[in-house]
């Protein structure tokens, strides 16, 4: 996955990895594969140069996301948002997903390197993480733990 303020560079980016992978797939012809690679390396090469960042996550284990879940108990408005959401009374939230969520992308970021929970938590405080994006992170990393074993959300 990108974070990046330009939403044009992201959409090329997005739109040249399908293209490189179709490519991979079906062109036999060697310099359409090659013309797909290309714009694939221009298209990251715009992103970093923008200033966005690539973040990979890494399974980090069935005991250490137990753990990290038994840090961020539910409280009685988790409880409320669940039950709200849900449409049913009776349910229960599994865990204080805005503690969580930051715990979780940090522990499982291998990219970039030392990211840490406070930073993450930082980052949306800043505005430089937008809501959307936490959310989609913290997905991408519950899934994961749920899933496969790498989620590299956009090489």
């Amino acid at each position: 996955m990108w974070l990046a303020t330009d939403d044009d560079l992201l959409a090329e980016f997005e739109a040249a990895r399908s293209a490189e992978r179709a490519g991979r797939s079906f062109l036999t012809d060697p310099e359409a594969r090659e013309a797909a690679a290309a714009r694939l390396a221009a298209a990251r090469s715009a992103l970093v140069e923008s200033g966005a960042v690539r973040v990979v996550l890494r399974y980090i284990g069935r005991s250490a996301v137990r753990a990290l879940v038994a840090k961020f108990p539910p409280s009685e408005a988790d409880h409320e948002n669940a039950r709200r959401q849900a449409g049913n009374q009776s349910a229960r939230a599994e865990f204080d997903g805005e503690g969580l969520a930051p715990a979780l992308i940090a522990a499982s970021a291998v990219e970039p390197a030392g990211l840490t929970a406070e930073m993450v938590a930082e980052l949306v405080e800043e505005g430089r993480l937008s809501e959307g994006e936490l959310a989609r992170l913290f997905g991408e990393a519950f899934g994961l733990h749920l899933g496969a074993r790498v989620a590299d959300l956009g090489a």
